[in-house]
């Protein structure tokens, strides 16, 4: 009778220890895919603030070589004043917002583009600023 009542005792405590060590693992299983899913999610949001610069940057020169090859000069009208100019570039894979200015910086007139890309279907945005002088097209400075 005790030898039966001892060997009820170790199938008991053999299926607690089961239970526990399933527990165990479930817990550390659900951690680990906790921090990929976060990982993931991190990842996908600096490929899309990468895309979105590069966007930016992109409508930034097209927009500083259509100012500085065009037949009609458009960089005319920066000549004088604080005229300001904005227009929208679509790219394959976003949109780059454009704005053109032109100001003096001492004695000097530039003209600045600031350009803010976006990728289609993110809500992050990247901008850049492209500086440069007006007479020579020269002096060139990016910023962010």
């Amino acid at each position: 009778m005790i030898v039966i009542k001892y060997l009820k005792n170790r199938k008991a405590s053999a299926l607690t220890m089961v239970i526990i060590v399933f527990m165990v693992i479930s817990i550390l299983s659900a951690a680990v895919l906790l921090l990929a899913t976060n990982n993931t999610r991190q990842v996908q949001t600096q490929q899309q603030g990468i895309k979105s610069y590069y966007i930016a940057k992109s409508g930034a020169e097209v927009t500083f070589q259509a100012l500085t090859t065009s037949p009609s000069s458009l960089l005319v009208d920066f000549q004088t004043g604080n005229h300001i100019k904005t227009s929208t570039i679509s790219f394959e894979e976003g949109t780059a917002q454009i704005r053109v200015e032109g100001f003096d910086k001492g004695t000097v007139r530039r003209v600045r583009i600031t350009s803010i890309g976006k990728v289609n279907g993110s809500a992050i945005e990247r901008s850049v600023v492209l500086e440069f002088n007006y007479a020579d097209n020269g002096d060139l400075v990016w910023s962010r």
